[in-house]
């Protein structure tokens, strides 16, 4: 950050503290000092950059919040919500590929799954005689690295493959009808949170529509095999700033989880009334209210100092060093009271577990190195994880990426 970015923080920090509400709960306040300003600058940047009779389409469910951000904004500009997920294009994809083991690179799954997580990506039910016949039993388990040279699993989906192909149809025309009734052309715009900006890809895959705009928070640098001249990534893209990479990647989890919206993932597409709507998952939060009392305060707070920000005609350079440093700073130099808040946020990433999957404590941990290297892996919040293990003030940040240089783990 140079001496002209610091001197703008300071003036963005400086109205900050001077209206922060004390009678706002510290999460809201959070929200309003780190939250918002990134916000801000990525609304701003999608508005400087994008054409002028571009329609944006704000993606499920990151974009939820980015949308109400931007309307604040630019409340006359013609903005929708399109209900998407990797999830969701799984299948649409299939509907081209040439042969089964094509056909198996679009599914979405863990690292270990059960033959009902791998019928379900398919959207099979009832499907007992066929893994009868393919001499599968429903509580085994496969590995994602290795699945498509499982001779149980290619016997399946070969069994499968008419119930498998019904469904791709199905999903793909459907899908193609859904963008078609909102309005989604070769003038869209989308907007997402990023990292890997596959769904831009798929959705490019799908329809044959090759100018596509993508505006995202971040851009991963191994997202190289979705590489788009037309992807463009706020706070770094490609590798261009590994720093704040890996900055955002200490804390990944709780990143997201700030983006999110009240519903649970797009799953798929049905038509209903003459009408295509989106087949969602359940919510993550519907029996968890803490959680999502403590997302909704962060957001709200957010949102509040962008209409302060408005409302006050402020015009500041807001470049992404000076919009990003605030919540990058939160998520990577947690303080103590941020982990006794923050820490009990529960995070889904194919199974639900605490944002810093800290389950023992340090002695067992020490004691115990495999089972520390692996709830440490599993964390979402890993500079957390490190302070909430060794206690002491430390660099935990620079620990973290010599890690990942070291060790080249995938963002």
């Amino acid at each position: 950050m140079d001496k002209k970015d610091k001197s703008t923080l300071k003036l963005i920090n400086n109205f900050i503290l001077e209206n922060l509400d004390n009678s706002k709960n510290y999460v809201y306040n959070m929200g309003y000092k780190n939250f918002g300003l990134l916000l801000l600058g990525f609304c701003t940047f999608i508005h400087r950059n994008k054409e002028k009779n571009q329609q944006i389409f704000f993606l499920s469910r990151d974009g939820y919040i980015v949308k109400k951000a931007y309307e604040i904004l630019y409340p006359k500009e013609n903005t929708k919500y399109l209900y998407v997920s990797r999830r969701s294009l799984s299948l649409p994809p299939m509907k081209f590929a040439k042969d089964i083991s094509e056909m198996l690179d679009f599914l979405i799954l863990p690292p270990m799954f059960t033959i009902n997580i791998f019928l379900s990506a398919f959207n099979i039910k009832n499907a007992d005689k066929e893994l009868k016949k393919a001499n599968i039993n429903k509580e085994e388990t496969f590995k994602r690295s290795t699945f498509k040279e499982n001779e149980k699993i290619l016997k399946l989906t070969k069994i499968l493959y008419k119930r498998i192909r019904e469904n791709i149809d199905i999903q793909y025309d459907n899908f193609i009808n859904y963008l078609k009734q909102e309005g989604f052309n070769n003038n869209s715009l989308i907007v997402d949170i990023g990292w890997h900006n596959s769904i831009q890809k798929s959705i490019i895959d799908i329809t044959k529509i090759k100018n596509i705009d993508g505006y995202y928070i971040a851009i991963y640098n191994d997202a190289y095999k979705f590489k788009n001249s037309k992807a463009f990534g706020y706070l770094y893209s490609y590798g261009n700033n590994l720093d704040l990479e890996y900055r955002t990647f200490s804390f990944v989890s709780l990143f997201e989880t700030m983006f999110l919206s009240h519903e649970g993932t797009t799953i798929g597409y049905k038509k209903e009334n003459n009408k295509i709507v989106p087949t969602l998952s359940p919510y993550e939060y519907d029996n968890e209210k803490q959680s999502l009392n403590l997302v909704d305060d962060f957001q709200n707070g957010a949102l509040k100092f962008i209409k302060d920000y408005k409302d006050n005609n402020l015009n500041y350079d807001l470049n992404s060093n000076v919009c990003g440093y605030n919540l990058l700073m939160f998520g990577s130099r947690p303080s103590k009271k941020d982990l006794e808040i923050f820490g009990n946020l529960l995070f889904e990433n194919y199974k639900v577990h605490n944002i810093i999957n800290f389950n023992h404590k340090s002695f067992y941990y020490f004691i115990h190195p495999k089972i520390m290297i692996e709830d440490f892996y599993c964390s979402g919040w890993r500079i957390a994880f490190l302070k909430k293990l060794f206690k002491i003030p430390f660099p935990y940040y620079y620990i973290l990426k010599l890690l990942c240089v070291l060790y080249k783990k995938e963002r």
